[in-house]
């Protein structure tokens, strides 16, 4: 297989975490469906 070059991986990484983060807002905003945003917060910084 051949080695990806240095700029096409930092697009790969840059893809990827465009995804994730996007994914993120998408949880947070189902989240928010079932409970208040204080509530919310609570336990995503609970330990």
């Amino acid at each position: 297989m051949k080695k990806l070059s240095g700029q096409y991986l930092y697009i790969f990484l840059l893809v990827t975490i465009i995804l994730l983060w996007s994914y993120g807002w998408v949880l947070t905003k189902m989240g928010l469906s079932y409970m208040g945003p204080f509530t919310f917060a609570a336990f995503s910084l609970a330990p």
